[in-house]
């Protein structure tokens, strides 16, 4: 929030804060999270202050995110939910993001569950991006998705394939993809090359089921 004033301009300052932590419970579990607020300080030509700072009746939690980590031998999985004060949908919204399962041979490694899709339109957690809001319509970012995906590790190489309930995010909130694989399915393929010194080479490709809808 930007506000002008009379006379001279004002001094705004935006602070962001962020609080994070990750607890080892056990050699086998871990419970880690963050919470994101934001805060403006107003400094008016007349002399002394005011910040918006968690105030009563203003919403100044961005988000808050917990999630639940564990691995057994070759598998591992993890369980997270998300809170956001005012979501697109017009108010609140709590829910889930991550929930699944990876078991791990060799090189190779297969994940079943709920996940942030290989083409995930930017850094989900706002502690790793400028903005949560997108500029965009929410049904035309890839995000979180149900389905099944399986990944290579080779020693300057990546691959990996999913099939997922759809390509797209539901435009009603946050928290993933359709649900259903009755209606159409996506497909993601991406790779990347690190062969190179200080270079990181990726490339992907999503396909939509036309069945499933008018974006392909």
């Amino acid at each position: 929030m930007i506000k002008k004033l009379t006379g001279l301009t004002a001094s705004l300052a935006a602070l962001v804060s962020t609080a994070s932590a990750e607890v080892k419970i056990n050699d086998n579990l871990a419970v880690s999270g963050y919470a994101v607020g934001a805060s403006t300080l107003v400094e008016p030509d007349a002399g002394g202050s005011s910040s918006t700072a968690f105030d009563s009746g203003a919403t100044n939690v961005d988000a808050v995110k917990v999630a639940l980590t564990g691995t057994y031998d070759a598998i591992s999985g993890k369980v997270s939910l998300f809170y956001v004060p005012d979501s697109t949908s017009g108010g609140s919204e709590a829910g889930l993001l991550d929930a699944y399962l990876t078991y791990t041979a060799g090189s190779f490694s297969v994940t079943g569950g709920k996940f942030l899709s290989y083409l995930g339109y930017e850094a989900w957690d706002p502690i790793n991006m400028t903005t949560i809001s997108y500029g965009n319509s929410w049904n035309a970012i890839p995000g979180y998705h149900s389905g099944a995906k399986v990944d290579y590790a080779g020693d300057n190489f990546t691959l990996g394939a999913a099939v997922l309930d759809s390509l797209y995010m539901d435009g009603t909130h946050f928290f993933g993809g359709d649900g259903s694989f009755t209606e159409g399915l996506g497909y993601e393929f991406v790779g990347s090359y690190t062969g190179i010194e200080k270079l990181t080479v990726f490339a992907g490709v999503g396909i939509e089921d036309p069945e499933a809808g008018s974006n392909q």
